[in-house]
């Protein structure tokens, strides 16, 4: 087994089509043309794949990767368990519903709710992957051959900055005293500005690794290598997001926010700086999120109110937590939020999402917001609304919210009506979806929604996003829900089972 996963390399798109895949595929008739003339739904078919392949390398901890090509033959059993093991269990959360007949198991989306929340799945992924690429295109306003300039250094500090904001969900601005003194912060920032160095010279410059002279000048030493080798040199072939050779240091994997953050957890874990959680936390949902409405452009519309906490509500049976209330003054509207910060990022696979929910901190900021919700809907919290000026908050005008870093929850609604969002995607749905695109070779354009967006629906906002976003229009994602067409077949003995809209 080992030595057949030792030899693999992942899949293209051009390798699924050509008949590569042990996995058979087909489509309904009507949405043949369309299919074809899609990439993104190719992509979205070689991306299931290679998912199962990440998932055997992980189980079976397997070190390396390499050559160019393979043969599926090898594999084909060990990739068809796996998409089994994934039909099994979005049927065993009753996600999907199982039919029956002589030899074929067939298992679609159970109720036309089942169908909307794999929808919102499918596009949280989506819009994960292009923010990712967004990210990337940072290194673009760095033009080659800057390594040659003074101002270097600090403008790759100011790169890493970005996708320090972007990975870890830390602003690129001064941060408490207390957290900058930990050596877990200076290993946040050392991996963000490696990530910029790294993408600056693989992208702009062709270049195949990092040198040590160019690490050297940003601050980064051997030792700082050598503890990130010794490492990366323990994980999973998925999480191996840095190479590391005699030439330099090079990024292999392009999925950075999972596996980074994943690396930070490692070095915290050997630096036993446990406080760096609590910290992390209280910086966030205490001061982040309220300061991030209190700038100029910001608070012209959005004002920001003191939480709520169990105590204070006049009902022992709930024990609501509510971070901090946003109100929205153009649409007089109040966001209940209660905020969750994860160090680490999840998987991508579903199993991904059950152990987030499982975790304490998640499934208890989602049973506090819950209990704030039905504490708006008695009437217990009409008093410590009073006491804050929020007379006319309401039912009929306010949204229970609970907003994290993990992208597997972006645009998901909650039971009790609860919606979920993770802070990236947020921040910019609040400035009326606002996103920025262009390149250095071309003068940057910025695109808002001609009206704010109603957030307290993430599938309306979905709904907005594909239609209007130029980020949506360029990017194919009106071709995700071409899934609902797609049939997956796996033979399990002399079993065939099938998956029908499930986007596997």
């Amino acid at each position: 087994m080992a030595q057949a996963l030792n030899h693999t390399a992942k899949f293209s798109a051009d390798d699924y089509l050509s008949g590569v895949s042990p996995i058979q595929l087909s489509v309904s008739r009507s949405a043949r043309r369309e299919y074809f003339k899609d990439s993104a739904l190719h992509l979205k078919i070689c991306d299931s794949v290679n998912l199962q392949i990440d998932r055997m390398l992980e189980s079976f901890h397997v070190g390396a990767c390499n050559g160019s090509r393979f043969d599926a033959r090898n594999l084909s059993d060990f990739i068809a368990f796996y998409f089994f093991s994934e039909i099994l269990f979005l049927a065993l959360t009753e996600v999907g519903s199982v039919s029956t007949s002589e030899s074929v198991f067939t298992v679609a989306p159970a109720d036309r709710g089942a169908v909307v929340e794999l929808h919102r799945k499918w596009f949280a992924n989506y819009w994960e992957s292009i923010s990712s690429a967004a990210s990337i295109a940072y290194v673009d306003y760095l033009p080659k051959g800057a390594d040659r300039g003074r101002e270097f250094s600090e403008a790759i500090k100011l790169l890493g900055q970005m996708f320090r904001d972007k990975i870890f969900s830390i602003p690129a601005k001064d941060m408490p005293l207390k957290l900058r003194q930990l050596e877990s912060m200076s290993w946040m920032t050392r991996l963000s500005e490696l990530i910029a160095l790294c993408m600056w010279c693989q992208l702009k410059n062709d270049m195949r690794y990092t040198p040590y002279s160019l690490l050297h000048r940003c601050g980064i030493s051997r030792d700082h290598v050598s503890i990130l080798k010794k490492l990366i040199d323990r994980y999973p072939q998925p999480d191996k997001v840095f190479a590391f050779s005699s030439q330099g240091v090079r990024i292999t994997n392009p999925t950075l926010t999972t596996q980074v953050r994943a690396v930070l957890n490692g070095l915290v874990n050997e630096l036993s700086e446990k406080q760096l959680n609590t910290y992390l936390g209280d910086f966030f949902e205490n001061e982040y999120l309220s300061e991030y409405f209190s700038g100029e452009d910001m608070k012209s519309r959005y004002r920001v109110h003191a939480g709520v906490l169990a105590h204070e509500v006049n009902d022992d049976t709930l024990k609501p937590d509510v971070d901090l209330i946003i109100e929205d003054m153009q649409r007089s509207w109040y966001y209940f939020v209660q905020v969750k910060y994860h160090k680490i990022g999840g998987k991508a696979y579903l199993l991904g999402d059950l152990e987030h929910i499982l975790s304490d901190k998640l499934r208890k900021g989602i049973r506090q917001i819950t209990d704030a919700k039905l504490a708006m809907e008695s009437g217990a919290l009409k008093s410590v609304l009073v006491s804050r000026g929020l007379t006319d908050a309401s039912t009929e005008n306010s949204t229970f919210m609970l907003v994290h870093n993990i992208p597997n929850f972006d645009f998901c609604v909650l039971p009790h009506g609860v919606v979920s969002y993770e802070w990236n995607t947020l921040r910019n749905l609040f400035r009326d979806g606002e996103v920025k695109y262009g390149h250095t070779r071309q003068e940057n354009k910025v695109w808002r929604n001609e009206a704010p967006l109603p957030i307290e629906y993430p599938d309306a906002v979905i709904n907005l996003l594909l239609k209007n976003s130029p980020v949506s229009t360029v990017g194919g994602a009106k071709s995700l829900f071409e899934s609902d067409n797609m049939e997956t077949s796996v033979a399990v003995g002399e079993k065939m089972v099938r998956a029908r809209g499930l986007g596997l």
